[in-house]
């Protein structure tokens, strides 16, 4: 299926705002070169992508993922985040835009549902800043430092308050809020 999953990536691009996550499951995919092979196909029709330092670990054994995120982010995204668990993100845009927010400190539960709570919040900061379409990728690619911190904090708290639930209970925008304030 993986394929068919990049044919159609690409064929969203034309119209919409194109969201990756590898999310790699080592028992169920090939090795990590063959993965790789397909992870960066798809990073040159990706606008957004994140992906988890685990998952870099697989990947990429050995790199930093300051090293990923810079050659990902010569691959063809507009925004590239890499989880870093309790440690945080990092992040950064093709124009020279690179971020590196603290993790935010609860209790932790269970960490099921936090990569994609991340992705979704995200995507969530990214549609309430007008920033999701074909159309708005110009200004997409235009993201400002303050912007970008912005978005992976709300993402970096969301995933938090996942975290701190049993399950993969992601928070409301209100919840969200309220830890940030």
């Amino acid at each position: 299926g993986a394929g068919v999953l990049r044919e159609l990536m690409a064929r969203a691009a034309a119209t919409a705002t194109v969201s990756y996550d590898p999310n790699c499951r080592p028992m169920l995919m090939g090795s990590p070169p063959e993965v790789l092979a397909g992870v960066h196909e798809l990073l040159a029709v990706a606008d957004v992508v994140k992906v988890s330092s685990e998952d870099l670990a697989w990947l990429h054994p050995g790199a930093t993922p300051e090293a990923v995120l810079e050659d990902w982010l010569g691959r063809g995204p507009t925004v590239v985040a890499v989880t870093l668990g309790g440690d945080g993100v990092i992040g950064g845009t093709p124009a020279g835009i690179r971020s590196r927010r603290p993790g935010v400190p609860v209790t932790v539960v269970d960490t099921v549902g936090a990569g994609d709570t991340f992705s979704a919040a995200l995507l969530a900061g990214l549609h309430r800043r007008d920033l999701l379409g074909a159309a708005a990728r110009p200004v997409l690619r235009a993201l400002d430092e303050d912007t970008l911190d912005t978005l992976l904090d709300e993402a970096a708290a969301a995933a938090a308050i996942t975290c701190s639930r049993r399950g993969a209970d992601p928070p409301t925008a209100a919840e969200v809020l309220a830890l940030r304030s």
